[in-house]
């Protein structure tokens, strides 16, 4: 089991004797069941203290679930959706919840919200999904309910490659879910080059610094996410344009228009990307 945000309309599945009897809302977890709860991991090496915390936020952060539970009220809302009307949401209540209520951006991680729930897609592709981040834990879910499809992760720890690379073996198999995997090609440069590239940047994100710091050693480029406490190896495309090789992400290095000197990080290819600015 592992604590996750899920929406509060769960619960009246976790009430239900056929539904999810091995969720709780209990508030703090007790005693007894701590043995079947996951400790969370900020760090691969070393569990968060406590093994995990007890949040005040309910509906956000106060269901403890497992995957399989996840997946029976997926179907419940899919079967629902799709007209059965002996469940516990009526159909017109789960349309409701999986059509499209409110535009956000793709700044929150998802174009459009249902009811408790990020909606994609239309027709036969909608699909409806949900992320979960506590201290220690990531839970991902995702179903289209028209094509009977879905996945749902709960980890006890915070590796987004790992996530990524289940999503995509999803949608290799399923052909929904994930773009194509991207192809990318390592460059010749001068390792030489990589010094003038080195040093720590920062970028404001609301009301959080993130501070990035840029090294190099034996001749390979890498950057640390104090924040985050990642660390990526960065590849060669250009000599100023870099990629991490579990994610993808790109990370372009520009530089002053009249000194040459590298002044901040662009963490994407759009123009518009979010920018780390060299100290």
């Amino acid at each position: 089991m592992s604590g996750e945000p899920f929406p509060s309309l769960m619960k009246r599945l976790v009430l239900s004797p056929a539904g999810m009897t091995r969720s709780t809302y209990e508030n703090p977890l007790p005693g007894a069941r701590h043995r079947e709860a996951a400790s969370g991991h900020e760090r691969i090496d070393t569990p968060v203290h406590g093994r995990f915390h007890t949040y005040p936020e309910m509906a956000a952060a106060g269901l403890w679930t497992t995957a399989p539970e996840l997946a029976r009220w997926a179907l419940a809302l899919t079967r629902a959706y799709n007209g059965e009307s002996n469940g516990v949401l009526s159909p017109a209540t789960a349309r409701q919840m999986i059509s499209k209520q409110i535009s956000v951006g793709q700044q929150f991680g998802a174009g459009s919200y249902g009811l408790g729930v990020a909606v994609e897609g239309e027709g036969d592709s909608i699909s409806f999904s949900h992320g979960g981040r506590d201290e220690g834990f990531v839970a991902q879910v995702a179903m289209w309910p028209k094509l009977g499809r879905g996945y749902f992760v709960l980890t006890s720890g915070v590796s987004g490659p790992l996530l990524t690379e289940i999503r995509r073996a999803f949608a290799e198999l399923y052909g929904v879910g994930q773009s194509p995997r991207p192809e990318r090609k390592v460059a010749a440069v001068d390792t030489a080059s990589f010094k003038s590239l080195l040093g720590q940047y920062v970028r404001v994100q609301g009301a959080d610094t993130i501070t990035y710091d840029v090294t190099s050693a034996a001749g390979t480029l890498s950057m640390y996410n104090a924040t985050g406490r990642r660390r990526f190896q960065l590849f060669p495309e250009t000599p100023d344009t870099f990629f991490d090789w579990n994610t993808g992400g790109t990370f372009i290095f520009e530089r002053d228009s009249t000194s040459a000197v590298v002044r901040s990080i662009r963490l994407g290819r759009a123009a518009d990307a979010p920018r780390a600015l060299r100290k």
